[in-house]
Parts: C-alpha cells; sequence; structure tokens
C-alpha cells in the first residue's frame, strides 16, 4: 500500500496501480470492446534541454488509459503535480479530451 492507500492488483497478467484502475480497464473494454484500449500511454509535457551547464530532464505525464481522443485518469485525489501537468497536457494536446476523475464519476461519464 502507498501513501494514497490504493492496492497495486492484476488482471489478465496486467499490473494496476489500484483497484479502481483495473475495474475500470474491465468495464471499459466490456462496454467498448472494438476500440483499442491503450495503457499508460505517456505525453511529453517539457523537451528537456541544457540551461546553464545544467541538464533539464523532460516533463511527461503518463496517464492510465487512451482510447481513440479520450485520455482517462482514475483518480483518488488531483495533488498539485497533477494540475499542473493537467494545464500543460491541455496546452499540448487541445485535440485531445481528458479526463481524470473518481471511479464513480467516470462511471457514470462513460
Amino acid at each position: 500500500m502507498n501513501k494514497y492507500k490504493n492496492q497495486a492488483c492484476m488482471v489478465y497478467n496486467i499490473k494496476f496501480a489500484s483497484k479502481a484502475e483495473a475495474r475500470f480497464y474491465l468495464y471499459i473494454t466490456s462496454k467498448y470492446p472494438k476500440y483499442p484500449t491503450i495503457l499508460q500511454p505517456k505525453f511529453l509535457l517539457q523537451e528537456g534541454k541544457k540551461l546553464n551547464n545544467k541538464v533539464i530532464r523532460p516533463i511527461y505525464y503518463i496517464a492510465d488509459f487512451q482510447i481513440g481522443n479520450m485520455v482517462i485518469d482514475v483518480k483518488g485525489i488531483k495533488t498539485q503535480v497533477f494540475r499542473l501537468k493537467e494545464k500543460l497536457f491541455i496546452e499540448h494536446y487541445p485535440h485531445l479530451t481528458l479526463y481524470a476523475e473518481k471511479l464513480d464519476k467516470l462511471l457514470t461519464i462513460f
């Protein structure tokens, strides 16, 4: 168990960071079986660079799922780091829609 009290679990030999993620995966793949579900899609938010002889590492946002132009993140709480990455994501990927909500809300959306 980590500091957010979620428990990792396995479904179909796929490791999920929480039971909520696993439940959403089972739900979404059964409801929309024709659409490919990408797990852990990675989005570049800021390029890495060298500045004043210091290496600035790139910043990435890794979501839980991507289905078409929908990027989905099952969240318990939205941390300050996530809120910053969310703003950068919206700015860099306006053609994608980000859903970052608790499981019960995501189930009503989809």
